[in-house]
């Protein structure tokens, strides 16, 4: 993925939502442990659990799922998108020329609409209920993880009353989050509303067999509730079936997610460069394997993340599957 979007960096987190278990973390490009010194020292930490980044559209499916929970909004809810919203002492522009008009929740979080989950957040959701749920989902903050070095993201504080800078948040600007973070909310929301500490080790044992330590899931809090999640997964599978994350899919395995084009900050501005991200989970009516990828400052146009990260997400998915034994549908 990396190689064909000419990124320069390439993240993947895979976990089992239903007990935080982290299947899998890879990040390209890497070094070899052995020869290590012969690599810059950027390399060799684990970028999936140290470095943070702005997450962009990917984290409307946090804005979309808690404007449910809290009862800001409604699968059938209608927006009307200005293409250029003027507001909160700003502007928010949408990504596409012409804007998309009238539509549903669904069709908002189909189409990305940025003005729309701008208004979620800052107006329907509000800065101090939002910032509660965005910490409950875990970012800001260390999730335990059993490896060093974890980072905890950036989550601004709430504003008094609707800012620009909540606006922003809405749709993925202005916050940092982790990779990890990333993967662990979405988990939250693919296994009914729980969110679970990861786990890179599940037993200890020594050369014999004996288990000298076993480590059971545990459970953080319940972020969302059963129905809300079971909602908000069917919007997400409508991203995939009918919006920008065509390209994840795979046969028989109905997969659900978002896509994400984040613009990269650097030295207090946004540059040229943008990050590919997609989100999701497969099967979405019993979700087995949550994944995160993100593709670090693409060179390739279309710099989107429906157009390089979805199918890396797709063909990672649709191969694990079958090895973890799961069949078509």
């Amino acid at each position: 993925g990396v190689l064909e979007s000419q990124a320069e960096m390439g993240i993947f987190v895979a976990v089992d939502p239903k007990t935080g278990d982290i299947l899998a973390m890879a990040t390209y490009p890497s070094f070899d442990p052995n020869h290590f010194s012969d690599y810059p020292p950027e390399l060799w930490k684990n970028r999936a659990v140290t470095d943070q980044f702005e997450p962009g559209s990917t984290f409307k499916v946090i804005t979309g799922s808690v404007a449910l929970e809290v009862g800001a909004a409604t699968l059938a809810s209608t927006y009307v998108d200005p293409v250029r919203l003027e507001r909160w002492g700003g502007v928010v522009n949408c990504w596409r020329a012409g804007g998309h008009g009238e539509q549903t929740f669904v069709e908002a979080l189909e189409n990305s609409c940025n003005p729309v989950f701008a208004v979620m957040s800052a107006d329907e959701i509000g800065p101090a209920r939002f910032y509660e749920y965005i910490r409950a989902f875990g970012f800001g903050g260390r999730l335990g993880i059993d490896f060093p070095g974890e980072g905890t993201g950036l989550v601004p504080r709430p504003t008094p009353n609707p800012s620009l800078q909540w606006a922003n948040v809405g749709f993925g600007q202005g916050i940092a989050v982790t990779p990890l973070q990333m993967a662990m909310a979405v988990a939250a929301i693919a296994n009914g509303g729980t969110l679970y500490k990861p786990r890179l080790v599940k037993e200890i044992r020594t050369k014999d067999g004996d288990i000298v330590e076993a480590r059971a899931p545990e459970i953080i809090r319940q972020v969302l509730s059963r129905q809300t999640a079971q909602e908000f997964i069917s919007a997400m599978r409508s991203v995939v079936a009918n919006g920008s994350g065509t390209r994840a899919d795979v046969p028989g395995y109905r997969v659900a997610g978002k896509t994400g084009t984040a613009q990269i900050p650097e030295h207090g501005r946004y540059i040229d460069l943008n990050m590919a991200t997609f989100v999701g989970f497969a099967p979405a009516d019993d979700p087995a394997i949550v994944g995160v990828v993100m593709l670090y400052k693409v060179h390739a146009q279309p710099s989107w993340g429906g157009t390089w990260a979805a199918p890396v997400f797709g063909r990672v998915v649709e191969e694990a599957l079958e090895y973890m034994g799961i069949p078509r549908r």
